[in-house]
Order: C-alpha cells, then sequence, then structure tokens
C-alpha cells in the first residue's frame, strides 16, 4: 500500500467516525425533546385532573415516554408540578412584557385599560390549559407557589385597576369599586372560555367562533364603558 493510498483510507476512517462532541449534542437534543414532551403533557394532565388527580403513568402515555423518565428528569411530581407552573408563568410575564413595551402614553385610561384586558384574553383564548392550572396555583395559600414570584403580576394588577379608577374618573367607565368591577370583568371574560358546554347548548354557538367573539367583545364594552365610539 502506498503512502497516499494509507493516507486516504485513514481520512475515510476520519471523516466517517461520529466525534464525541456530536453524539453527546444529539443525545442532549433527544434528552431535551422528552423532556419538554413530559412538561406539555403534565400541563395538560395538571390542567384537567389538578395535581392530586394526575399520575405519573398518565403523563407518560399521553407524552408517549416511559414514565419513569419523569423521576429521571424531575425527581418528583411536586417537581414537574412547579417547573409547569413556572414555564406557564414565565409564558405568561412575556405577553405581559409586550403589553408594557407599547406605547400607552398617548391613550386614556380606557383605551389602555381595554388592551390590557383584550391581550389577557387572548392570551386565555391561546393558552386555556395555562390559565387553569395558574388559577388553581394561585388560589389561596398555595405552600406549592413561590409567591415571590408573581410580583410582576401584581404590578399588571395595579396597573389594571390604577386604569380602571382613571377611567372612572373621565367618565368613560361604570362606577364602583374598582376592584369589585375589575373581578366582574374577568369573571365574564372567563364566562365566555370555560363555560363551553352551557354557552353551546344555550346559544347553539361555538364559544370558539371569532364572530362570537367578537360579538361578545362588543358588548361587553358597552356594559362596563361608556362612550364606546371615543373609546
Amino acid at each position: 500500500m502506498t503512502k497516499n493510498t494509507q493516507h486516504s483510507s485513514m481520512d475515510n476512517s476520519i471523516s466517517t467516525k461520529k466525534s464525541p462532541i456530536k453524539r453527546r449534542s444529539a443525545q442532549d437534543s433527544k434528552a431535551m425533546d422528552k423532556r419538554n414532551a413530559i412538561l406539555d403533557a403534565a400541563l395538560v394532565e395538571f390542567a384537567e385532573l389538578g395535581f392530586e388527580g394526575t399520575s405519573a403513568r398518565r403523563i407518560g402515555k399521553r407524552a408517549n415516554v416511559d414514565f419513569t423518565l419523569i423521576t429521571y428528569y424531575f425527581k418528583t411530581k411536586e417537581n414537574l408540578w412547579l417547573e409547569v407552573i413556572s414555564r406557564g408563568y414565565e409564558k405568561l410575564k412575556q405577553q405581559y412584557q409586550q403589553i408594557e413595551s407599547l406605547s400607552l402614553n398617548n391613550l386614556t385610561a380606557a383605551q389602555s385599560l381595554k388592551i390590557k384586558l383584550e391581550s389577557g384574553f387572548r392570551f386565555v383564548c391561546d393558552n386555556p390549559e395555562i390559565f387553569r392550572i395558574m388559577q388553581v396555583a394561585f388560589q389561596g395559600n398555595n405552600d406549592r407557589v413561590d409567591w415571590q414570584n408573581i410580583g410582576s403580576l401584581a404590578e399588571l394588577y395595579q396597573s389594571q385597576i390604577d386604569d380602571l379608577i382613571q377611567a372612572q374618573a373621565d367618565g368613560d367607565v361604570v362606577s364602583g369599586d374598582p376592584r369589585l368591577l375589575f373581578n366582574m370583568m374577568v369573571i365574564a371574560i372567563r364566562t365566555l372560555l370555560f363555560s363551553e358546554g352551557a354557552l353551546q347548548h344555550t346559544l347553539g354557538r361555538d364559544p370558539r367562533d371569532p364572530e362570537l367573539i367578537k360579538e361578545f367583545l362588543q358588548l361587553f364594552d358597552r356594559v362596563f364603558f361608556k362612550n364606546t365610539e371615543k373609546n
């Protein structure tokens, strides 16, 4: 065998052999895919059945992975639940950061409030499971939630209350206790989204129908806001 032939054989051998770094990268990618699949499945299961009603086997079946991987990646069901909550919180926080990045200074308080409410409404429409599980998480004194992490949500809530108070002073929103009124607004929005069966039966229409949502938002304006043409 000539020297050139030897070099050629060695080059071919090197080129066809995968490097340890590439192999490790592919393995890490697969592991991350499985981990994310577990988190996605857990979100749906926790939203439907709650923490106590959800089992590792159900999550594994939905994620199409061996349920023992849940223990491997997360150690306990509580750790998994906390990470699901954390992911949902981060997604919600990003939504609110987008609102904060908008220039709302030139709008009336009523217009600013409408933008924030509609943004929250769209988030809930697009992420019903996140909304359901976070509602459960934020009820009462849930010791599984790191309450210090919801500071920015509290700030957003207060900013909407401030808008509502100013809008009432401007004569653009109906009178009444602002916090009670704000909760009535949230409950109205939640009714459309989470009373699908009752609404389907009484209205004979799909609550997710874009035309029905548009009609609902127009009615919502007329119920809670004055001077809707101005706002």
